[in-house]
């Protein structure tokens, strides 16, 4: 039942980043607790082709406009609580991937310094990408799915 409720909801978006085949683009509706640090990196490994550059950083830099950055094709990477690590483990699973980094912007502020990268673990919002983490697909799903539908966020 758990497990029902929690692909019904879908709640971070999960089902929409790893395990659906759309190759369109963004979805016209994210779920408001969609997990960016899943959502985007997948979104880059399907549509690597697109972006020659990315912006790194937290929720503060969401409303940097990428598209006014002359010469390149950038992707806005940020994503809530992006903190440091977090953005050298994504570049490193780019690379392992064989996605061409023309260009690497990371926004740092006063919060990345503020949390220790082992605080997220606790939390599904934070979960990083199976490519990132080196966990399974199947793990990550077992992660979401059968977690309590009002435990932590």
């Amino acid at each position: 039942m758990v497990v029902g409720l929690n692909c019904a909801i879908d709640h971070y978006g999960i089902l929409y980043s790893l395990f659906s085949k759309k190759e369109k683009g963004m979805p016209l509706y994210l779920p408001a607790g969609l997990n960016q640090h899943i959502f985007n990196p997948e979104y880059v490994f399907r549509h690597h082709n697109r972006f020659d550059g990315y912006l790194f950083g937290s929720s503060r830099t969401a409303v940097i406009d990428t598209s006014r950055i002359p010469g390149f094709s950038v992707f806005n990477m940020s994503y809530p609580q992006g903190l440091p690590q977090e953005h050298l483990d994504v570049l490193q699973a780019f690379l392992r991937k064989g996605i061409k980094l023309r260009l690497v912007m990371i926004g740092l502020d006063d919060f990345c310094f503020s949390l220790p990268h082992s605080e997220h673990e606790r939390y599904l919002m934070f979960v990083p990408h199976p490519e990132v983490s080196g966990q399974s697909r199947f793990i990550i799903f077992m992660k979401f799915f059968t977690a309590c539908p009002l435990g932590k966020s």
